[in-house]
């Protein structure tokens, strides 16, 4: 055929080889496409089998847990009742029908003697089951308490009862049995409900008895009379679905297992080990990969028809196939993975659309958990890192212990640097740290933590002595105080422990160093009374000096006026000098007198502070300096100041009018000198500057113009004694507890900064 197609006509040729390459293709992805597609049922089937495989499981736990608990009460109270009285029938019979009226499930209740015989038997309705059911016991009785689970029978309508069995006790001790038999309606409808498991789909219940024998518990689907009669037996298979599950193999069947018809199904398992019974949810193999079988027949009955359409369908067809199935299997995967945040597709009819609305209405439970889960650890964690970065950073010990077990639950850094030993150790054994404290304090120690510690209910307050590696002492204070729950109860211990050694050596400083201190602060108050007294005796001897002085001073001032004035032109030239001597002379000798008097004003601090107008003092200074003023043709400029300020007046003058006047000395030549004065209020204190456009000073002379009888040497035939300056510096920093600079460069003048405290300063108002 090959060598057919070499030889025949190209048009041909490109179709028979376009035919080939379709046909192996269709084949191919055909092939791919069915076992991509079987592998993906499968998952998707297994997934949702395991599902429902589980919530059964539940459903049967719950319902065996409520017999087990009903037959536990009725024993109970039959039980309490034959304590008090003898045994009586109609006694029995009377308590069981109450119980009966609230168990609905509860068929009958038997009571036999010590040789089972038959005392009494009360039954709920007819039931239609004989008088003796063939109980088919379990391989091992299971009990919970006083009840044990005999097995199970059935009656003449196929239904189920589960037996149960409890003593009967009376006063002379075990008098019999009581065994109560329910119907199992309630425990067999849910395994009849297929909703989800299709056309094939089965739950199968199972048991184990004595001889090791399986039987059915609940009708077969498709043998609905056979529960509790039909065995499940080795020929339906080795791996028969129902045996794996009484065998405890929970994993999915393989594939081409059978069950008791001899279908392969898909298969899941689950064991009830309370019980020893097995759960089974299966469903055929051929409903489960029907929609790939019948797919695949689609595709290959309409793959010949038309070849450029084929071609161009299968890719479509594939994908079509494919796409929701492997979105189905990876959202099924990623749940199964833990990833809730997935949801299928629920827009597909059939088994994948009953599927896709079973994962996504389980997964929106669990996904509502596990948010509420990662919020409160997320809270937890948050709280944590903020406390332990609170107390790693603090320098007292802070630890926790467990009320009851003494056990340390928490404890910062600064065990490490306090007892010299890892931190690992106040966790393994808390006690250890006490090796480190002194031994005079060890005995007290020890027994105060083992009695308060147990017996906590105050605080806990103690001071002891700590020894260091490098054999230093430290004083160390505990204190310790119980936490109490919502109950009331002790059930934590917190407690700290600081270093107080600085504080206990201050302690015994100031103790040792009190009576000395007393008579220091005694010999301080005596020499500062005796300092007054000389300050008072030197201003007053100042006075008495300058005005000792001037009464003769006036005397050769004037005497060497009238030289002048009568023998100026009658002497020569040389005694002319000497009488200008004289006369210039006196006129120093007074201007020191004045300047010494200020400077003794400067130092007394015995006149009373008043509130001061800024605006007639400045009056009276510019009176004062007027005829300087007019001899140098100075310009003075005076700007807002405040209306009122607390001081002295007479110093406050002095201030400024010694400020002005050297400004006026170290004035420029040929140039009018100029003074401006400003004040600024700063907080509780009032700035005032000076400055003028004088010659200005050197900055490696400025700390030099406060200083006593230091002249600066800038301006030749400047006349002065070195006072002015350092007599303002007196009056500003030492009586009324202002700050005063200076600050200046050669040519540009000088501005005097000086500050004076006020507790009431007021501006004019424009």
């Amino acid at each position: 055929m090959l060598e057919r197609l070499r030889k025949a006509p190209l048009l041909i040729q490109l179709f028979g080889s376009s035919l080939l390459i379709f046909w192996a293709t269709l084949l191919i992805s055909g092939w791919l496409s069915f076992k991509t597609s079987s592998e993906v049922i499968k998952n998707a089937v297994t997934n949702h089998l395991e599902s429902v495989a589980s919530i059964q499981k539940s459903r049967v736990e719950e319902i065996l847990d409520r017999y087990f608990e009903g037959a536990s009460i009725l024993v109970e109270a039959i039980n309490l009742r034959l304590e008090k009285n003898v045994i009586k029938k109609e006694e029995i019979e009377t308590l069981v029908r109450s119980y009966l009226q609230g168990m609905p499930d509860l068929d009958c209740v038997i009571v036999l003697d010590k040789q089972r015989n038959l005392l009494t038997k009360v039954e709920q309705t007819a039931s239609g089951s004989p008088e003796k059911m063939e109980i088919i016991q379990q391989k091992e009785t299971k009990a919970r308490g006083l009840i044990e689970l005999l097995g199970s029978s059935h009656g003449k309508d196929h239904r189920l009862f589960l037996h149960f069995k409890g003593p009967l006790n009376g006063k002379n001790g075990l008098e019999g049995e009581i065994r109560v038999v329910f119907r199992s309606d309630v425990l067999l409808k849910p395994t009849a409900d297929y909703t989800g498991l299709g056309k094939t789909g089965e739950i199968i219940l199972a048991e184990r008895d004595r001889k090791g024998s399986a039987h059915f518990l609940t009708p077969l689907r498709f043998d609905p009379n056979t529960g509790l009669i039909r065995l499940v037996t080795k020929s339906m298979g080795d791996g028969a679905p129902i045996l794996r599950a009484l065998d405890q193999i929970e994993s999915p069947c393989p594939l081409g297992i059978k069950d008791y018809r001899g279908h392969k199904v898909l298969c899941v398992n689950r064991y009830l080990s309370g019980i020893d019974w097995g759960i089974a949810v299966k469903m055929d193999e051929a409903e489960a990969f029907a929609p790939v079988t019948t797919l695949a027949r689609q595709f290959i009955l309409f793959g010949g028809l038309i070849f450029i359409f084929v071609v161009a369908l299968s890719y479509w067809v594939f994908s079509a196939i494919t796409r929701p199935l492997n979105k189905l299997s990876n959202t099924a995967m990623k749940i199964k993975q833990g990833d809730l945040s997935e949801r299928a597709d629920e827009s597909h009819r059939g088994i994948l659309g009953d599927l896709a609305s079973s994962f996504n209405t389980m997964t929106d439970e669990l996904l509502s958990t596990q948010e509420q889960l990662k919020y409160n650890l997320k809270e937890l964690r948050d709280q944590q890192q903020r406390f332990e970065e609170l107390a790693d950073n603090i320098d007292e010990l802070f630890w926790v212990r467990d009320a009851e077990t003494q056990k340390v639950l928490y404890v910062n850094k600064a065990f490490e640097r306090l007892f010299e030993l890892p931190i690992e150790t106040a966790y393994q054994n808390p006690l250890q740290f006490l090796e480190k404290v002194h031994p005079e304090d060890q005995k007290k120690i020890r027994q105060d933590w083992h009695e308060k510690q147990k017996a906590i209910k105050g605080t806990y307050d103690v001071e002891y002595r700590l020894l260091k590696n490098d054999g230093s002492i430290r004083w160390i204070r505990a204190h310790a105080l119980p936490v109490k729950n919502g109950d009331s109860k002790i059930y934590r211990i917190i407690g700290t422990s600081q270093d107080i050694t600085v504080l206990k050596e201050t302690q015994l400083a100031l103790k040792k160093n009190k009576k000395h201190l007393e008579k220091v602060n005694d010999e301080l108050q005596r020499r500062g009374q005796e300092l007054e007294t000389s300050n008072a005796d030197l201003a007053e001897f100042a006075n008495v000096i300058a005005h000792d002085l001037k009464t003769p001073l006036r005397g050769i001032s004037g005497f060497s006026q009238l030289l002048k004035e009568n023998y100026l032109n009658k002497l020569d030239q040389e005694a002319n000098g000497y009488i200008h001597f004289m006369l210039e002379s006196t006129k120093r000798m007074n201007a020191l007198i004045d300047g010494l008097l200020r400077y003794s004003i400067s130092t007394r601090h015995d006149r009373e502070f008043t509130s001061i107008e800024m605006g007639p003092l400045m009056q009276d200074v510019m009176v004062d300096l007027k005829a300087a003023i007019l001899e140098t043709g100075a310009k003075i400029h005076v700007s807002e100041l405040p209306i009122y300020l607390l001081g002295d007046r007479v110093q406050l003058g002095v201030v400024f009018q010694n400020l002005i006047e050297n400004a006026l000395k170290y004035s420029k030549p040929n140039q009018t000198p100029e003074v401006w004065i400003d004040c600024k209020i700063q907080n509780e204190s009032c700035l005032f500057t000076v400055k003028d456009n004088g010659i200005g000073i050197e900055e490696s002379q400025l700390h030099r113009v406060f200083m006593i009888f230091k002249r600066l040497e800038v301006k030749p035939g400047v006349e002065g004694q070195g006072l002015g300056l350092a007599t303002v510096k007196k009056i500003i920093e030492r009586h009324h507890g202002g700050k005063i600079r200076v600050e200046s460069k050669p040519g540009r003048g000088a501005t005097f900064f000086f500050t004076i405290p006020s507790a009431q300063s007021k501006r004019k108002v424009a």
